[in-house]
């Protein structure tokens, strides 16, 4: 069967179940219902399988449903790769966030456009619209062509929806090294696909999130002193990726991360010169990063 036109739509979750009764009902709403909704229960310590099932009976879209120890974010979206299709594609949407209901019908017709295009193309890269209007950045003009990174640290924009070939998903996932932690930035995924082709921008709104006091990106720091491993593979990734950036941004933004991945490594007990991309670099820095590591890891001590 030709599965190229495929989508699906990966939600993990960790509780949070008012929440993902949200998503589900925007589901619900869409004017297209040919995709496939997998759900990676990553640990629940309530039960949501009960309430999932009634969904699984009633939907008038597939839902898959898959129950997992508790391993993080990350390797709960690597686990639903076992059950994407080799082509077709898919997008994450978090168990906090919903979607308007022109949401499917937007992404299959750009899904055709991207099956048509004879460039290296990984996918395309949306606004995300937070309910309280921060992080609205998604004015500007951008190149029609970009790596994810690009959007963060040459456009300033903190959060995008991504819509991806399956191709490439599992392609990224077979170069990331996930070691015995929870935590793993989505960043890592995207950096390990600059070598395989670009991102079309897109500019469809159709993605809403609300900012959370408890979300992964308010303790980001916190998250990388109990994962050091992951936080220094997205750091030495995140330093790599910066290859292409203009002179002076490049220099920049190198040096903030090795400043970061030099003050992670003090605050836990890591060997620096072991794990830096530039041992040069890091040498130099050493001084300002000691100001770093009390600025941003002191809880660490803890």
């Amino acid at each position: 069967m030709n599965n190229e036109n495929e989508l699906t739509i990966i939600t993990p979750v960790f509780n949070r179940l008012e929440y993902l009764k949200r998503l589900y009902n925007s589901l619900l709403c869409q004017n297209v219902t040919d995709f496939t909704w997998i759900i990676v229960d990553d640990g629940s310590t309530i039960n949501l399988q009960s309430v999932i099932n009634s969904w699984i009976k009633t939907a008038c879209f597939k839902i898959i449903y898959i129950r997992e120890k508790n391993q993080g974010k990350m390797r709960a979206y690597q686990n639903a790769t076992n059950y994407l299709p080799s082509d077709g594609y898919s997008i994450v949407v978090d168990s906090d966030d919903w979607v308007a209901p022109y949401t499917v019908d937007v992404l299959k017709k750009e899904i055709v456009n991207l099956n048509k295009s004879s460039d290296r193309v990984c996918g395309t890269a949306y606004p995300r619209v937070f309910k309280d209007n921060i992080y609205n950045d998604w004015n500007q003009q951008l190149p029609l062509m970009i790596d994810i990174i690009d959007l963060h640290y040459l456009y300033h924009i903190r959060e995008s929806a991504i819509l991806i070939s399956n191709e490439a998903l599992k392609y990224g996932f077979k170069k990331i090294n996930f070691y015995n932690e929870k935590f793993l930035s989505e960043e890592v995924l995207y950096n390990q696909l600059i070598s395989m082709g670009k991102f079309k921008v897109g500019y469809d709104r159709f993605y809403f999130s609300q900012y959370l006091e408890s979300g992964l990106t308010n303790h980001v720091f916190e998250l990388w002193v109990k994962n050091p491993l992951g936080a220094i593979e997205l750091l030495c990734s995140r330093y790599k990726s910066m290859a292409h950036f203009p002179f002076f941004q490049r220099l920049r933004d190198k040096t903030k991360t090795i400043l970061n991945l030099n003050a992670l490594c003090f605050v836990t007990k890591k060997s620096i010169l072991k794990n830096t991309p530039s041992k040069t670099m890091s040498i130099l820095l050493l001084l300002p990063s000691v100001l770093v590591r009390y600025k941003r890891f002191t809880y660490g001590k803890k």
